[in-house]
């Protein structure tokens, strides 16, 4: 199947959008609590635990939002704090604290006291580093910290057990810190648009793994043992230097979309006709010839390819 480059952009910002904005899309919970959207009203209610602030022009947090202690979840996105206000550090029992779309410019060692702390989300800020304290965050499963100016992770960033989505692409970012492997309910790795030039073995170690997104890098391989990974359903890797995939891609039983668009490859794996489960295949801006094609479509009948 043949697509415009502009049709190709377009399915792959809708892929994008839908895994970026999935976790706190289903974070707010109108069902289970009220959600209140101005300090007032909720300040006349009791027992208060949801608080959307969204979009509110704030260059600081209201200090009444200090006196809603019973908060778990809070909504600040899109304001205009570069501070993390007092008010916030009152709210000890917050399970999810989103900040995205903001100016902040830091995360304070004062980020350990939310020890109920389930999702945060970061993103698009201005922040260059993250605490060490960031570990103190036990209950932690969701971090995004996408478009940000971050150049290194901390050491112990592995010490955050339960964590299944880190989110980090968009970033300067060269490495990941070795302890990255004791993620063992990592599911959700994104890491495109930085600055990795290998696949590191550690990321091996991630046998959770679902959905690995290291578009916009410069990757010139995959590991020799990538089908170890065997719980992969979807590998975003356009706009790399991949001029081969290694055979043992093809033991990905369950990987249902494959992405490498504007690379360097000229044929696939010879056994790729045992990805059975792949729905989506985009090989866009690749180097491959007519006879090489007519053979990926005879061997992924079932598969929607993009070349």
């Amino acid at each position: 199947m043949k697509m415009n480059k502009k049709t190709v952009s377009v399915l792959l910002l809708a892929i994008s959008a839908f895994w970026g904005t999935t976790t706190f899309a289903q974070a707010v919970n109108p069902i289970k609590a009220p959600v209140y959207y101005s300090v007032a009203d909720a300040l006349k209610a009791t027992g208060v635990t949801q608080l959307n602030l969204r979009d509110r022009h704030y260059f600081s947090v209201p200090n009444e939002v200090g006196q809603l202690k019973e908060l778990r979840f809070i909504n600040l996105m899109g304001n205009n704090l570069e501070h993390w206000d007092e008010p916030l550090f009152e709210l000890t029992h917050l399970e999810i604290l989103n900040l995205q779309g903001n100016t902040l410019k830091y995360i304070p060692s004062e980020i350990g006291v939310f020890k109920s702390l389930q999702a945060l989300n970061l993103s698009d800020n201005d922040i260059a580093t993250i605490p060490d304290e960031i570990e103190k965050l036990k209950k932690l499963k969701s971090l995004h910290l996408s478009e940000n100016l971050i150049t290194s992770l901390p050491t112990d960033i592995g010490k955050c057990s339960n964590l299944e989505v880190l989110a980090v692409d968009n970033n300067q970012l060269s490495y990941l810190p070795q302890s990255i492997s004791q993620l063992k309910k990592l599911r959700t790795l994104h890491i495109g648009r930085n600055q990795f030039n290998e696949f590191d073995n550690e990321w091996l170690k991630l046998k959770s793994l679902t959905d690995l997104n290291i578009e916009y890098n410069q990757l010139r391989n995959f590991p020799k043992t990538l089908g170890s990974l065997k719980q992969l359903k979807t590998i975003m890797a356009d706009h790399n230097k991949l001029t081969a995939l290694p055979d043992d891609i093809t033991k990905l039983e369950v990987l249902e979309m494959l992405s490498l668009a504007h690379n360097s490859l000229t044929q696939l794996p010879k056994e790729i006709a045992n990805m059975k489960g792949l729905r989506t295949l985009i090989l866009t801006g690749n180097p491959i010839g007519e006879a090489e094609k007519n053979r990926i479509k005879l061997a992924l009948p079932d598969c929607a390819i993009y070349f």
